[in-house]
């Protein structure tokens, strides 16, 4: 497996430079302006694109904490929804023509749980290597 080549530092490391890369791009991608014309079109983009953006960033977040032994999952999955509803608050509150919607945040919800899902299995299973190693 990929951990196997890789020491616990690197895999922290990497694991939050991914985290602060989705983060900006989360933000970037929800909160632009919603006039901006991508010269890519994605078929069922919204819903998927929120699922998939926080089923990415809650399962880096999710990775990092677990590998080091910070926190629980249950906090990590709350932290990925509190993620979600602050994008919607503030494509409400923030001038760029965009609205919060309830699908969006159930889209991020959904894609938090199933990356705390898939962390859990990775756990379960003994695929993650530990920071008490």
């Amino acid at each position: 497996m990929i951990f196997d080549k890789l020491s616990i530092k690197q895999i922290q490391r990497i694991t939050l430079l991914f985290n602060i890369l989705l983060t900006l791009g989360i933000l970037v991608a929800t909160l632009m302006p919603a006039d901006f014309r991508s010269p890519y079109r994605f078929i069922g983009y919204d819903k998927f694109g929120h699922f998939i953006m926080f089923f990415g960033w809650t399962f880096f977040f999710g990775l990092h904490q677990v590998i080091k032994r910070k926190i629980r999952l249950w906090v990590v999955f709350i932290t990925g929804c509190i993620f979600g509803v602050i994008t919607e608050v503030l494509q409400y509150y923030l001038p760029t023509n965009r609205s919060a919607e309830k699908l969006d945040l159930a889209a991020d919800v959904a894609g938090a749980f199933l990356a705390v899902l898939a962390i859990y299995l990775l756990v379960r299973f003994r695929k993650l290597p530990s920071a008490e190693n």
